[in-house]
């Protein structure tokens, strides 16, 4: 649910990178390259969550566009 919430926005945006689950089943991970302003706007919606998530905290880590992403991919 939350990972195709964030999928759908990046999508929308125009963001390419991915989500994922990471393994202590709780978290998710988002990496994702695109204009700033649209980047900054998907970490935006990502702190909130869809409605009935509950986001308890968020850390961000700001790098360089490697360029490697072409779309947005939800994995495993």
């Amino acid at each position: 649910m939350f990972r195709d919430f964030v999928y759908r926005h990046a999508l929308s945006l125009g963001v390419s990178g991915y989500v994922r689950n990471l393994p202590d089943g709780q978290s998710i991970e988002l990496c994702a390259e695109g204009p700033l302003d649209k980047v900054q706007e998907l970490s935006r919606r990502f702190a909130s969550g869809p409605p009935r998530a509950r986001v308890d905290r968020t850390e961000e880590t700001w790098e360089e566009a490697s360029g490697e992403f072409r779309g947005f991919q939800v994995r495993d």
